[in-house]
């Protein structure tokens, strides 16, 4: 997801300034670019049955590669048509808080309320109970890399507006934090378990943490071994949980 998360930034940035886009084609270009990402990682995950962890590992070195080929430095000074997605100001908030809200509380409708979405829990628990249950296993899948990514670009197009620069190496090590958040909020690596409200608290609580980390000068190395001790905390604690169900 960082690896996405950058390339659809630097998309949507070259488009915009270098070729002359439309500030909004640019910005759906590159939440597109995210969308393709994960629609090929889902494609090569379901029809080609390799390994999802190997598939998305082998994917981020891949982006990541692609990304400094079409633009080795990055791009820089945004013009001002592209700044408004992700600097506008709403009751005292920029405009990325309020996307992230807006998702959260679609996701937890979705996750809770539709039965659609309610078979990725399903597939955690057991894929192959799930497909003789008659649920359609990669299809679902599919969409569920499809999702990921269109919500990767997006993050990505949206940091990019929102720093006026589309950086080259945005979102490195973001896939650890996300991992942390997912278990931290209750979600299972054994897959079936989780809620997007649980993620989402987690997701507040690790930025508290590392605000008052800031705050505190806490040097930026401390910073990254607090967040994988608290990885590993709660992973640790996950497994004590299931061992005692």
């Amino acid at each position: 997801i960082g690896a996405v998360l950058a390339l659809s930034g630097i998309v949507g940035g070259l488009l915009v300034k270098d070729m002359g886009v439309p500030a909004p084609l640019a910005f759906l270009a590159g939440i597109g670019v995210g969308t393709l990402c994960g629609w090929l990682n889902g494609v090569i995950v379901t029809r080609f049955r390799i390994n999802a962890l190997i598939t998305t590992l082998a994917m981020m070195n891949i982006l990541r590669g692609v990304t400094q080929l079409i633009s080795p430095s990055g791009v820089a000074n945004l013009p001002d048509e592209f700044k408004p997605f992700g600097q506008t100001i709403i009751l005292g908030l920029q405009s990325p808080f309020w996307v992230m809200l807006t998702i959260v509380i679609l996701a937890w409708f979705a996750m809770t309320r539709m039965r659609f979405f309610r078979q990725f829990y399903y597939i955690g628990s057991n894929a192959r109970a799930a497909n003789l249950s008659g649920i359609k296993v990669d299809r679902v899948t599919l969409i569920g890399f499809v999702l990921m990514g269109t919500l990767s670009g997006l993050a990505g197009t949206l940091l990019a507006s929102r720093l006026s620069n589309a950086v080259l190496l945005a979102g490195v090590g973001v896939e650890l934090r996300a991992i942390t958040a997912a278990v931290l909020g209750g979600a299972s690596l054994n897959g079936g378990v989780g809620t997007i409200a649980g993620a989402f608290l987690a997701i507040l609580f690790m930025a508290l943490i590392q605000n008052a980390l800031v705050i505190t000068r806490v040097p930026v190395f401390w910073q990254s071994i607090v967040v994988g001790v608290v990885l590993l905390v709660a992973i640790g604690l996950d497994q004590v949980g299931r061992k005692g169900r």
